[in-house]
């Protein structure tokens, strides 16, 4: 519930909370990294910004506040991909 609270206050935040979770959990269950492009992120969870790179901009700070709360959380980026590890 504090993760929630702390993050209320952005939707992009909220949104890639639970994304995490999910991509996390899903990672464990397969017993490796949960990929996904920047690009399809963006398709799926970015409406609200008209380029890819605005999107990856807001959300980059949106997961710096997101591992504050989810410290399990790995997060790898390469530049076009992310990779979501659960620890």
């Amino acid at each position: 519930m504090s993760a929630l609270q702390n993050l209320k206050n952005s939707s992009l935040s909220l949104d890639l909370y639970a994304w995490s979770a999910y991509s996390a959990y899903t990672a464990s269950k397969r017993g490796e990294p949960f990929r996904i492009t920047w690009e399809k992120l963006h398709e799926n969870l970015g409406a609200d910004y008209a380029r890819a790179c605005d999107f990856k901009k807001k959300a980059v700070k949106s997961f710096q506040k997101i591992l504050k709360e989810y410290p399990e959380l790995r997060l790898e980026d390469n530049g076009l991909e992310l990779f979501v590890r659960s620890s």
